[in-house]
């Protein structure tokens, strides 16, 4: 026995005492492992700030809030695994047997998985909290509902993956118990085909961000402003003020048209005036209508065409094509009624009018009033 070197230093009956045999270890075994324990229990925490200490040097010059609340997270963690290499070294001590070493290895082991699966879950916890305010800023609606779908998903994926690792600890095939739900798994699968599309249709819509809330969109037959995105499907209200709910999959593989991402808005008409319109009347409306395009604020300048473009039946046209800067609904129809009215101001101060559908009749003779009309009878 290692205390019988102690002899003659330390009393009889105290040695006594140490060498007395309980469940297996002395109780000189027992004292050692517990002391053990609780220095080491003691100085978790300093232990803990030395190795987090070159951490946090080194981000110190760029400490966010994010950096913040990793090391805060990582502290706890990296604290109770100091916390648990102790009691294995205490159980070390005390393990009398290879049985006993075996299973208290295998309780380190498995407590090992569930420590690093837990810190990895409280990481990707407030990445995915950080993430989720700026999708949500990005994407009110879908941003932020992804992102937390995409977080429990990975924490599922991190639960079932430390199962298996303790499983296999224990020396229990994991695979094949994983194995045996595979036919439920199939029927699982098949029944949610339809959940997975339109799931995999909204990581197309946030990744492609081809809407958000407030687009006036057109996809297939329908026409309206974007009021909601889900996960499933996102709700369009019409014009009409009615609601339609387009599941997601059928959106990412449609053609959406945007009408709220066009920078500018079309103003396109023809202005028909009468054929009693002079050569001079026309150039002169044609050179004061480029003119006071060109003047107004509200035009873009980009592209501005004004040109007498065609005989009609019953009038001489003008093409006018421009575009108003602000594509705006209510803006677009104030800026295109100013433009409309100053068109027909141009008109007039030229001594035209605006043409309408008409015919004329020629007739080159009249009959002689005192012609006989033959009797067809």
């Amino acid at each position: 026995m290692f205390l019988d070197k102690f002899k003659g230093i330390i009393p009889a009956d105290i040695l006594t005492v140490l060498n007395y045999q309980f469940l297996g270890n002395s109780v000189a075994t027992w004292i050692t492992a517990l002391v053990v324990f609780i220095v080491i229990v003691s100085l978790s925490k300093t232990f803990t700030q030395v190795i987090l200490s070159p951490f946090r040097r080194l981000f110190a010059k760029s400490l966010t809030k994010l950096d913040d609340k990793i090391i805060d997270v990582i502290e706890k963690p990296l604290n109770l695994s100091i916390v648990i290499g102790g009691y294995y070294l205490a159980a070390m001590l005390l393990a009398s047997n290879e049985e006993l070493e075996i299973l208290i290895t295998h309780i380190m082991r498995s407590a090992i998985i569930v420590l690093i699966a837990l810190t990895v879950t409280r990481i990707l916890v407030v990445y995915g909290d950080t993430f989720a305010q700026k999708a949500s800023r990005k994407d009110p609606g879908l941003g932020e509902a992804i992102t937390k779908l995409v977080v429990r998903i990975l924490k599922f994926v991190i639960i079932v993956s430390a199962g298996i690792g303790i499983a296999n600890t224990w020396g229990i095939n994991a695979y094949a118990v994983l194995a045996s739900f595979s036919i439920i798994g199939v029927g699982i699968s098949l029944s949610s085909q339809d959940t997975v599309k339109h799931f995999w249709g909204s990581m197309v819509i946030f990744g492609d961000q081809p809407f958000k809330i407030g687009d006036w969109i057109t996809v297939g037959n329908v026409d309206g402003t974007v009021e909601e995105i889900g996960i499933r499907s996102t709700k369009v209200r019409t014009f009409e003020k009615a609601m339609f709910t387009v599941p997601n999959g059928t959106m990412a593989n449609a053609n959406i048209l945007n009408w709220s991402r066009r920078p500018k808005r079309r103003i396109k008409m023809t202005m028909g005036l009468s054929y009693s319109t002079t050569q001079e009347q026309m150039k002169s409306i044609l050179n004061e209508t480029r003119a006071y395009l060109k003047s107004d604020e509200a035009i873009d300048q980009d592209q501005i065409l004004v040109y007498f473009s065609e005989f009609n039946d019953s009038s001489l046209d003008i093409m006018v094509y421009c575009f108003t800067k602000d594509p705006n609904w209510a803006a677009w129809l104030e800026a295109r009624e100013v433009v409309y009215l100053e068109l027909m101001g141009i008109v007039e101060r030229n001594g035209s009018s605006f043409a309408f559908p008409s015919q004329s009749l020629y007739v080159e003779s009249l009959p002689d009033e005192n012609r006989e009309i033959p009797n067809v009878l």
